[in-house]
Protein backbone atom coordinates (compact mmCIF):
# COMPACT_ATOMS: atom_id res chain seq x y z
CA UNK A 1 0.00 0.00 0.00
CA UNK A 2 2.88 1.99 0.67
CA UNK A 3 4.27 1.57 -2.42
CA UNK A 4 1.31 2.32 -4.27
CA UNK A 5 1.28 6.30 -2.14
CA UNK A 6 5.25 6.85 -3.32
CA UNK A 7 4.15 5.98 -6.72
CA UNK A 8 1.60 8.43 -6.35
CA UNK A 9 3.10 10.94 -5.11
CA UNK A 10 5.91 10.96 -7.66
CA UNK A 11 3.74 11.01 -10.53
CA UNK A 12 2.28 14.06 -9.49
CA UNK A 13 2.79 17.35 -9.75
CA UNK A 14 6.95 16.29 -9.32
CA UNK A 15 7.31 18.79 -12.46
CA UNK A 16 7.65 22.32 -12.08
CA UNK A 17 7.26 24.13 -14.84
CA UNK A 18 7.02 27.65 -15.85
CA UNK A 19 4.23 28.79 -17.28
CA UNK A 20 5.17 30.40 -20.80
CA UNK A 21 8.26 29.16 -20.17
CA UNK A 22 9.08 26.41 -23.49
CA UNK A 23 10.90 23.49 -22.44
CA UNK A 24 14.61 23.03 -22.54
CA UNK A 25 16.50 22.56 -25.35
CA UNK A 26 18.68 19.34 -25.21
CA UNK A 27 22.79 20.23 -24.78
CA UNK A 28 23.78 18.70 -27.41
CA UNK A 29 22.59 19.83 -31.05
CA UNK A 30 20.77 17.11 -32.18
CA UNK A 31 22.32 16.47 -36.06
CA UNK A 32 20.41 16.76 -39.15
CA UNK A 33 19.80 13.29 -41.31
CA UNK A 34 22.40 13.53 -44.15
CA UNK A 35 21.02 13.04 -47.15
CA UNK A 36 21.25 9.56 -48.82
CA UNK A 37 24.01 9.61 -51.19
CA UNK A 38 22.66 8.80 -55.20
CA UNK A 39 22.92 5.93 -56.48
CA UNK A 40 24.95 4.95 -59.70
CA UNK A 41 23.02 4.79 -62.41
CA UNK A 42 23.11 0.96 -63.50
CA UNK A 43 24.71 -0.07 -66.50
CA UNK A 44 22.81 -0.47 -69.27
CA UNK A 45 23.10 -4.02 -70.59
CA UNK A 46 24.96 -5.44 -72.99
CA UNK A 47 22.99 -7.05 -76.27
CA UNK A 48 24.48 -10.61 -76.14
CA UNK A 49 25.91 -11.49 -79.36
CA UNK A 50 24.03 -13.95 -82.17
CA UNK A 51 25.32 -17.35 -81.80
CA UNK A 52 26.91 -18.81 -84.62
CA UNK A 53 25.60 -20.97 -87.24
CA UNK A 54 26.22 -24.60 -85.93
CA UNK A 55 25.00 -23.06 -82.57
CA UNK A 56 21.49 -22.75 -83.85
CA UNK A 57 19.39 -25.87 -85.79
CA UNK A 58 15.85 -26.66 -86.49
CA UNK A 59 14.45 -29.70 -85.17
CA UNK A 60 10.76 -30.19 -86.45
CA UNK A 61 9.83 -26.24 -86.51
CA UNK A 62 11.78 -25.18 -83.07
CA UNK A 63 14.76 -23.43 -83.35
CA UNK A 64 17.42 -24.13 -80.77
CA UNK A 65 20.59 -22.37 -79.89
CA UNK A 66 22.91 -23.95 -77.80
CA UNK A 67 24.85 -21.16 -75.47
CA UNK A 68 28.38 -20.76 -75.07
CA UNK A 69 27.75 -21.29 -70.95
CA UNK A 70 25.68 -24.22 -71.80
CA UNK A 71 22.33 -22.77 -71.85
CA UNK A 72 19.89 -24.16 -74.52
CA UNK A 73 17.46 -21.73 -75.71
CA UNK A 74 13.98 -22.99 -77.37
CA UNK A 75 11.97 -21.41 -79.91
CA UNK A 76 8.62 -21.76 -81.91
CA UNK A 77 5.20 -23.12 -81.27
CA UNK A 78 3.40 -25.94 -79.41
CA UNK A 79 1.05 -28.39 -81.19
CA UNK A 80 -1.89 -25.73 -80.76
CA UNK A 81 0.13 -22.69 -81.73
CA UNK A 82 1.11 -21.21 -78.55
CA UNK A 83 4.16 -19.66 -77.70
CA UNK A 84 6.57 -22.52 -76.69
CA UNK A 85 9.45 -20.09 -76.19
CA UNK A 86 11.92 -20.71 -73.47
CA UNK A 87 15.55 -21.29 -71.56
CA UNK A 88 17.17 -23.83 -69.91
CA UNK A 89 20.40 -23.20 -67.80
CA UNK A 90 21.40 -27.00 -68.66
CA UNK A 91 20.89 -29.95 -70.71
CA UNK A 92 19.85 -31.14 -67.58
CA UNK A 93 17.38 -28.85 -67.31
CA UNK A 94 15.69 -29.83 -70.77
CA UNK A 95 16.00 -33.58 -70.00
CA UNK A 96 14.31 -33.11 -66.75
CA UNK A 97 11.26 -31.00 -68.70
CA UNK A 98 11.27 -33.59 -71.37
CA UNK A 99 7.63 -35.30 -69.42
CA UNK A 100 5.84 -32.20 -69.34
CA UNK A 101 7.38 -30.72 -72.85
CA UNK A 102 5.66 -34.22 -74.28
CA UNK A 103 2.21 -33.06 -73.30
CA UNK A 104 2.68 -29.84 -75.63
CA UNK A 105 5.08 -30.64 -78.52
CA UNK A 106 4.57 -32.39 -81.30
CA UNK A 107 5.99 -36.06 -81.03
CA UNK A 108 8.56 -35.09 -83.83
CA UNK A 109 9.94 -32.02 -81.61
CA UNK A 110 10.38 -34.14 -78.71
CA UNK A 111 12.56 -36.96 -80.64
CA UNK A 112 14.63 -34.27 -82.10
CA UNK A 113 15.25 -32.94 -78.38
CA UNK A 114 16.03 -36.01 -77.14
CA UNK A 115 18.53 -36.59 -80.06
CA UNK A 116 19.91 -32.84 -78.80
CA UNK A 117 20.31 -34.27 -75.56
CA UNK A 118 22.05 -37.50 -76.48
CA UNK A 119 24.20 -35.18 -78.90
CA UNK A 120 24.86 -32.54 -76.52
CA UNK A 121 25.88 -35.18 -73.25
CA UNK A 122 28.15 -36.77 -75.29
CA UNK A 123 30.58 -34.16 -76.30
Amino acid sequence: MMLLVLLASGCSGARQDTPGASPAAPSTPVPAAAPAAPRPAPAPAEAAPPPAPSATRDIAGLTVTLGDDGSIRVQGTDRWGGDATTTYETVTFLEGALPTLERSLAPAQIEGLRALITEVRAR
